[in-house]
């Protein structure tokens, strides 16, 4: 990390999912980011990424903040707890056949292409 301070953590992606103005399946990930040495938490929280339209968009996540240092090295752990759910995982969407996440299996699915950090203050 060259410069220490406040940082804005988020990903570009895709989610071919389905169309951008409808669907129940917008991907949500927990991110932490983690110091090497310590494994301590800087920095956690949801990501947020809607349907793209198709696999070959790729947009921008929403933001994770993170306090980082010069000289340290942090590693990104993103994954699937049991908060993180859109509405393929509710049973009254059961019943949506339009696009990807409807019936018994919830959609969760998304491509995670980098990670794109923004300093924010010294």
């Amino acid at each position: 990390m060259p410069r220490s301070g406040r940082y804005a953590v988020r990903v570009e992606f895709s989610n071919g999912a389905g169309a951008v103005n409808t669907g129940i399946t917008c991907a949500v990930k927990r991110l932490e980011i983690r110091e090497t040495a310590s494994g301590r938490i800087v920095g956690a929280g949801y990501l947020v990424m809607p349907q793209s339209g198709n696999w070959q968009r790729f947009d921008l996540s929403s933001i994770v903040p993170a306090e980082l240092k010069a000289g340290k090295t942090y590693s990104l752990r993103i994954f699937e707890d049991e908060y993180s759910r859109n509405m393929s995982y509710l049973q009254h969407n059961k019943r949506y056949t339009a696009f990807a996440g409807g019936g018994d299996d919830a959609y969760n699915f998304v491509n995670i292409a980098s990670v794109r950090l923004l300093h924010l203050t010294d």
